[in-house]
């Protein structure tokens, strides 16, 4: 950890409180257009990977034109919830202000859209705080490290002077591939047991305990 110059942080799930928000939406969604019973657990286990590829795991053997209207509806209910409803996990502006104060360079990794992290960073107000961002519009989906490469390449550093920090396999895989190491959420979508083959260095039940670590080590 002596050695880190760059912490990457998935978005939903690691710094948003925004998990039970997403399986709500997909949910309401299936049960909406008639295509039956999702399961919560279902419903979270796809979380991370861009919306597209999410929902074709979702649906398989639906058409295209049943997809988007999926897609669609899933949109309408999370816009309509979400613009009301979301916050920062306890504890995630102070850190990342002090991470930033400390000159530690900060990144995001997220399958969200380019316009729906743009929105919410403007709205938590964390926008200035982040070096570089990789969204799903301008990179390969998680689990492929694209996202990754492209931010070390960015900001010339190597896969020793990073860390990943995400709540899903799709995260701690995607650092895997990419030669950085990785700390996993546990207060996100993805289970221990789900996430500890990918070994991570350390895992954490909240984001308090989880920054307590991070800025200790600097």
């Amino acid at each position: 950890m002596k050695n880190i110059k760059l912490f990457i942080f998935d978005w939903d799930g690691t710094l948003i409180d925004s998990i039970a928000l997403i399986a709500e939406c997909l949910i309401v969604s299936f049960q909406e257009l008639g295509f039956g019973d999702l399961s919560d657990e279902k419903a979270r286990s796809i979380i991370g990977l861009g919306l597209v590829d999410a929902l074709a795991i979702l649906t398989p053997g639906r058409s295209g034109d049943d997809r988007q209207k999926l897609l669609q509806t899933y949109k309408k209910h999370f816009h309509a919830m979400h613009a009301n409803s979301i916050q920062l996990y306890p504890g995630v502006f102070g850190a990342i202000l002090e991470l930033h104060e400390r000159k530690i360079k900060l990144a995001i990794a997220t399958g969200k859209s380019r316009q729906g992290l743009e929105r919410d960073l403007h709205f938590t107000n964390l926008k200035p705080f982040f070096h570089a961002t990789r969204t799903i519009d301008e990179c390969k989906p998680k689990p492929d490290p694209h996202m990754i490469t492209d931010i070390l390449s960015e900001l010339q550093l190597s896969p020793e002077e990073a860390i990943m920090i995400g709540d899903t396999t799709f995260d701690l895989e995607m650092a895997a591939k990419a030669g950085v190491k990785s700390i996993a959420s546990l207060y996100g979508a993805h289970s221990m047991s789900d996430l500890k083959r990918f070994k991570p260095l350390e895992y954490f039940e909240d984001f308090l305990s989880l920054s307590r670590f991070i800025l200790k080590q600097e």
